[in-house]
């Protein structure tokens, strides 16, 4: 009986704890630095707050399409059409999470009257499981594939060229 309950534990961790969202995890981490500091130069160099947070937010973003597009979901499309749909899928699903973590800060704090330090981490896991689900699902790998076949398949038409004139 004990043997397999840990094999059962084992065999559910193994299904979420693997290469990829262990690989999102660090490209989370690496992210939220680069924001970060692309929050704090532009601030220490005069910049305002808001365009200060704007570029963070811009930076931050567009670092995460690449690192999770690359390190994470390894998609293999590069023509440009397909990259443009693919990285507006992404700011789409970004853009979207955040709106949906503001709008329930202002119902549970704001309203409800939770703590809202205790809200906003809650907020913060939701939203780093929704990317993570929106990313896998949505915009990498199945969803811009099957959105945008002919651009996907364009794109990987130029990397097989690539690789026959660069052999690695």
């Amino acid at each position: 009986m004990r043997i397999c309950f840990w094999q059962s534990l084992q065999n559910a961790l193994s299904k979420y704890i693997n290469r990829e969202t262990i690989s999102y995890l660090i490209v989370g981490a690496l992210t939220t630095l680069i924001s970060f500091v692309f929050f704090v130069l532009p601030v220490y160099f005069g910049v305002g707050t808001i365009v200060s947070n704007l570029i963070s937010h811009a930076t931050g973003i567009l670092f995460a399409y690449f690192a999770n597009k690359i390190f994470v979901f390894r998609s293999k499309g590069w023509g440009t059409s397909f990259v443009i749909k693919e990285i507006t899928m992404f700011f789409g699903t970004r853009i979207g999470t955040y709106v949906l973590e503001t709008a329930l800060l202002l119902l549970l704090v704001d309203v409800l009257g939770f703590s809202g330090t205790i809200m906003k981490i809650c907020t913060m896991g939701l939203v780093v499981v929704g990317n993570y689900v929106l990313g896998k699902w949505v915009v990498f790998r199945t969803g811009a594939m099957q959105m945008f076949p002919k651009e996907a398949e364009a794109g990987l038409e130029k990397d097989s060229e690539r690789s026959e004139r660069f052999p690695s």
